[in-house]
């Protein structure tokens, strides 16, 4: 990892004991243990993609029940069928 030479070792979620990030094949390693234990088949890669993307589409539907009015979430997915594979 050339690149973290220069970065502080608070600027790293996860590190060791001796203050260094961890090496990607080692976190894929246990993502890949805990996915099969739970009988899921996704890379770490593609899990926190998804789980990005889980937490935009979120913000986004606050952010249009917010922009019409709506004080509940389940009213603007019920009109508006957030969530489905319809357009608004």
């Amino acid at each position: 990892m050339e690149h973290s030479k220069n970065m502080l070792p608070e600027a790293w979620l996860f590190t060791n004991s001796k203050g260094k990030p961890y090496r990607q094949d080692y976190l894929s390693g246990i993502w890949r243990k805990a996915a099969k234990k739970v009988g899921i088949d996704i890379t770490l890669s593609n899990g926190t993609r998804h789980s990005k993307a889980s937490q935009m589409k979120k913000e986004m539907e606050a952010e249009i029940a917010k922009t019409i009015g709506h004080t509940n979430m389940q009213t603007t997915q019920k009109h508006y069928m957030l969530g489905r594979d319809k357009e608004l």
